[in-house]
């Protein structure tokens, strides 16, 4: 079984980096960030409202342990839900 520095240590090394190991999000900001993808996923497949995916985003947002903007955090939401 590959390991993570398996399969990204050849990237982070030419980069020049070390391979982050942990969250940028803070333990309160994880859990909002969990609320958000149920509602973006509730939202795409099973026809939830849009309001509570907003909802969702302005509180994480709002987070002080959240560094995500709402442009990123709106970009992440497309990339992984309207493929």
């Amino acid at each position: 079984m590959d390991t993570v520095t398996d399969i990204y240590g050849p990237y982070y090394q030419e980069k020049g980096r070390a391979i982050p190991r942990k969250s940028s999000l803070s333990p309160s900001a994880a859990k909002l960030w969990r609320e958000m993808e149920m509602a973006a996923h509730a939202e795409v497949y099973r026809d939830g409202p849009t309001e509570a995916t907003d909802a969702a985003v302005e509180r994480l947002v709002a987070d002080p342990g959240c560094s995500w903007k709402r442009s990123t955090i709106k970009s992440w939401i497309r990339q992984h839900y309207y493929k």
